[in-house]
């Protein structure tokens, strides 16, 4: 935990050092017009930006003031081996809640004033410091907190720090204890076992659902509501040949997988109702047989995330894809023998 706060502490004092002089930014912090800080002694001495040479503003950059307030800072003594001065008399002392404390406070600052969302880029300013999402952004006309005037200077700094940052679940109240990075966190959020979620069938075609439930009655509902799509063995076999449909509950996880023609083309492909990251545990077995017991396709895959359109999947080839031709060669009496297995990945 130490190490991971250092690691994390000393990336936001990259982001402290002013382009200049590469001391550590103190409030007053200023920005130019295209959201670039500088320290308030070198803002005195130039009138330019350093880094797009565009002109300064009188705008203060409010979010990261509060954070410079929170940061750890280096010893300014040359000789000495405290790699972080803290406030604490023992540097481990009471590690834990440092970071606990600094990452909350650091969480508070990203979030929008308007919808309590944290703020993800581009995160704009008004002419008076303060951050507002941008999908707020096109629905106000004025600042919330002070009623001024909005610009539209992104916080660039703020926005380089927010990528950095793990954002907890918004089903945290309800129990979920995850955190992700800004570019996994919607994904994880779409499929959290505890929130609200629509019917997960219908991204099949033929579904129209209207039920919104947890992820923890989706098998209820499904074994009421769709029963004959229920499955719960790790292999099926599929006779029909055109487009089929059905949902797995299988290695207590749940799978939709979905079978498709179009355009002289067969796809096949199995998503889980879970994250890129948790979907990625699993492969998916596609056994074609033929008819006469010696023809046999063999073809296996990572589970896809049900996040990802099944056409994004069939356009990536990262599913079973065959030519409509092939196909034909494991079809008899009209019934294709097609078998698809689900299993772990193991390491």
């Amino acid at each position: 935990m130490t190490e991971l706060f250092r690691g994390f502490n000393e990336s936001v004092l990259s982001e402290l050092e002013c382009p200049i002089c590469t001391e550590y930014m103190t409030p007053p912090i200023t920005l130019c017009a295209n959201g670039h800080n500088i320290c308030r002694n070198c803002r005195s001495k130039i009138d330019k930006c350093p880094s797009c040479r565009s002109a300064f503003l009188d705008t203060r950059n409010v979010s990261l003031e509060n954070i410079a307030r929170l940061q750890k800072y280096p010893w300014s003594q040359p000789h000495c081996h405290q790699p972080l001065h803290t406030d604490i008399s023992e540097p481990n002392q009471e590690m834990d809640t440092l970071v606990r404390d600094f990452d909350h406070a650091l969480l508070s600052d990203l979030e929008c004033p308007v919808c309590t969302e944290y703020m993800i880029p581009p995160i704009t300013l008004c002419y008076n410091g303060h951050n507002v999402c941008m999908k707020c952004r096109l629905n106000i006309e004025c600042c919330p907190i002070c009623r001024g005037r909005l610009s539209g200077i992104r916080n660039i700094t703020l926005e380089r720090i927010a990528r950095r940052q793990m954002y907890p679940c918004t089903n945290r109240d309800k129990g979920c204890s995850q955190a992700f990075s800004m570019d996994l966190i919607a994904d994880h959020q779409a499929v959290c076992r505890y929130g609200p979620m629509k019917c997960p069938m219908n991204k099949f075609p033929s579904i129209k659902c209207s039920w919104k439930g947890l992820m923890s009655e989706f098998k209820g509902h499904v074994a009421e509501s769709h029963g004959d799509y229920y499955k719960d063995t790790p292999s099926i076999r599929s006779h029909n040949i055109g487009n089929a449909e059905a949902v797995r509950f299988v290695l207590n996880e749940t799978f939709l997988c979905y079978k498709s023609m179009k355009g002289g083309q067969w796809f096949c492909v199995v998503q889980l109702v879970g994250t890129k990251e948790e979907a990625a545990k699993y492969k998916s077995q596609f056994t074609l047989f033929g008819a006469n017991g010696v023809d046999k396709i063999i073809e296996t895959f990572v589970v896809r995330s049900f996040t990802e359109d099944f056409s994004d999947s069939f356009q990536s080839a990262k599913c079973l894809v065959l030519d409509d031709k092939v196909i034909r060669n494991f079809v008899e009496d009209g019934k294709l023998n097609l078998t698809v297995t689900i299993s772990k990945i193991e390491k």
